[in-house]
């Protein structure tokens, strides 16, 4: 079984897979905005793996609430990294860790010091009007059907 680091997707298909532009994502890597799993330097042509479009798609969800590219980028990597800590990259495969967040939700709350993370179980209760409630399984279940989309 290939590890989410060796499975790649096209630049086209990753865009399609997040829901956004590929001039919107081109834009993002030119500017340095998001870092990628494994790239050293993010402006030249490369494939992504899954790890890279899994970061993507919670970093544009996150964009989208209105937050910076750049500070919606760390959190997302910092949301994935909660599976394996740093080793995230290497995990064994993409349903694996959408069933570690298929029971739990993450609030990014603001705060003084900035943006923070909580995770948040089912029947937890949260400030609606201080936090981002983020479905993560929802969202990698969306990437996952947009890719196999694309590879029919």
């Amino acid at each position: 079984m290939s590890s989410l680091a060796d499975r790649k997707t096209r630049f086209s298909d990753a865009a399609k897979a997040i829901e956004t532009t590929p001039k919107a994502l081109r834009n993002w890597i030119a500017r340095r905005q998001v870092v990628l799993y494994g790239q050293e330097d993010t402006r030249v042509w490369h494939d992504f793996s899954l790890a890279d479009v899994a970061s993507l798609a919670i970093t544009r969800r996150l964009v989208d609430f209105g937050l910076k590219v750049e500070e919606a980028n760390v959190l997302a990597r910092r949301i994935l990294s909660t599976l394996q800590g740093p080793q995230f990259a290497h995990a064994e495969d993409f349903e694996k860790l959408m069933g570690f967040w298929e029971e739990r939700r993450v609030a990014v709350c603001h705060e003084l010091e900035g943006w923070r993370l909580i995770r948040v179980m089912d029947g937890d209760r949260i400030d609606p009007d201080a936090c981002i409630l983020l479905n993560v399984h929802g969202i990698l279940a969306r990437v996952s059907a947009r890719l196999a989309e694309n590879e029919a």
